[in-house]
């Protein structure tokens, strides 16, 4: 069995490579109990006090969370491998667009969210039609 792990695909061995996607599984496992945790405790605790903004913030950040967990296992899994200077180069950009891509994901979330909970009920409340205008520009900024 040890000849089949030193074989070498790639660059790197296959011993190598089974190590990569076992810290890659380990971060999607570890981000799926990060995302129960907060789904099963924090969301208890949240919901104990008296505003809504804690609950709408955990809420919203569950999921973003997990993917970063997720992202820093990939980069940590791949970051053992070795590649030509040209695909290491594009996985540091893929990097990059998925943690941007995580943090404007996150940020919309939390404004819609926001948006939704504060901003909403005080148009409706209202008997002006200004509001009920500006509204949908508040929700697409």
């Amino acid at each position: 069995m040890e000849g089949f792990f030193s074989q070498t695909f790639y660059g790197n061995t296959i011993g190598q490579w089974f190590l990569a996607l076992l810290v890659v599984v380990a971060a999607v496992v570890v981000g799926k109990v990060v995302y129960w945790i907060i789904k099963n405790f924090i969301h208890k605790i949240t919901a104990k006090t008296k505003n809504k903004l804690d609950d709408i913030i955990i809420d919203m950040i569950e999921e973003p969370i997990m993917f970063a967990i997720i992202i820093a296992g990939a980069w940590w899994g791949l970051s053992t491998l070795t590649f030509g200077e040209t695909a290491e180069s594009l996985i540091g950009h893929i990097y990059f667009i998925l943690i941007l891509l995580n943090i404007a994901w996150l940020i919309t979330r939390l404004f819609d969210s926001l948006v939704n909970h504060f901003v909403v009920p005080i148009v409706e409340k209202s008997k002006s039609d200004l509001d009920d205008q500006v509204l949908p520009i508040i929700r697409k900024g």
